[in-house]
Formats: structure tokens, C-alpha cells, sequence
């Protein structure tokens, strides 16, 4: 019963995780996409007006969503943590003199920790620029190229978790094919 109410509440962690970027990144399009279109016939004092009182109360959702999203990434990472610096912490037991093996790029690029580590880093930046947007009290004379910025890191931080992940589950499958088709080392009965 206890493993079923952790379980539930690791999926409830990735699931307000995805809902927060979901809500930064769909508040971003609507500020980028159909602010404009949608001022587009009023002077300019007036698209001011309107873009500043929705961003006015766009700014609590963001300032949740990104506390929010640094909880549940804290959390998800802890959980994570041995699978992204699992090959980085290997040692193998050969001799101390022996040469390193040597390393293409294929097998960085299958390295996990990596990718969290872009994920998380990029993350913290595209927070820091949608909370700095929506917490100065003026917006930004281009305000249009800021969320295009933020917009843009935001998919960046998205295509890295993914790949985070997607290498996180290649590891894990490569290894337990590995372990199916080791022969075993005790005969049948």
C-alpha cells in the first residue's frame, strides 16, 4: 500500500511538472501570437494598455509555475540522480596503468547526466528570463522579441529533457537486453 501512495505521488510530481511548462509555454505563445493580433487595430497607448494588464495578471500564474517547476524538478532529479551520474561512476577493476578506453561521441551522446544537466541549466534561464518579464514593472521596450527569446529557450529546455529522458530509457533497455542475453553461469537441475 505504500509503494502504490509513492508511486501515485511521483506521478502527480511529473504531472504538475508537465502542467507548469505547459501553462509558461502557452502563456508565452498567447502573449507572442494573440496579443498582437488581437490589439493589432488599437493605437499604440491602447495595445500598451492591454498587453501590460495581461501581463499584470499572467504574473502570479508564472511565479507559481515556476516555483513549481523547480519543486517537482528537485524532486524528479533526487529521484533520478543514479541514473544520470550512473555511468560517470562506474569504476572498472582494472589496473591503474592501463590505457583509458578509447571514447567516441556516440557514447557521450548516450550519457543521460548530460542532458539533465543542459535540461536543468537552460531551465533556470528560461525561468529567470519569464519571471524577470513579468515581474519588472514595465515591460521591456521590445517586448516581442523578449518572449520570442523566452519562447525559444523554453523549447530548448523541452528538446533537452526529452532527450534526457529518451537516453535515460536507451540505457536502461540496452541494459537489460544485455542482461537477457548474458548465458548463465549456473547449469538447469
Amino acid at each position: 500500500m505504500t509503494q502504490s501512495i509513492i508511486d501515485l505521488l511521483w506521478i502527480l510530481n511529473r504531472y504538475v511538472h508537465i502542467i507548469c511548462t505547459t501553462v509558461i509555454v502557452g502563456g508565452t505563445l498567447f502573449f507572442e501570437m494573440i496579443v498582437p493580433v488581437a490589439t493589432g487595430d488599437l493605437k499604440q497607448e491602447q495595445q500598451l494598455l492591454v498587453f501590460g494588464r495581461a501581463r499584470w495578471s499572467f504574473r502570479a500564474m508564472v511565479w507559481t509555475c515556476a516555483i513549481l517547476l523547480v519543486i517537482s524538478g528537485i524532486v524528479s532529479s533526487i529521484r533520478r540522480w543514479s541514473d544520470y551520474t550512473g555511468a560517470e561512476g562506474q569504476k572498472s577493476a582494472v589496473p591503474i596503468n592501463a590505457p583509458a578506453p578509447i571514447r567516441n561521441v556516440a557514447s557521450d551522446l548516450r550519457r543521460p547526466g548530460w542532458w539533465w544537466a543542459a535540461h536543468v541549466s537552460s531551465g533556470v534561464i528560461a525561468l529567470c528570463v519569464a519571471v524577470s518579464l513579468m515581474t519588472v514593472r514595465r515591460p521591456p521596450v521590445y517586448p516581442l522579441y523578449w518572449m520570442r527569446l523566452s519562447l525559444t529557450i523554453l523549447l530548448v529546455v523541452i528538446f533537452l529533457a526529452t532527450t534526457a529522458r529518451h537516453m535515460r530509457l536507451a540505457n536502461y533497455e540496452a541494459e537489460q537486453a544485455h542482461a537477457t542475453s548474458r548465458p548463465a553461469l549456473v547449469g538447469p537441475d
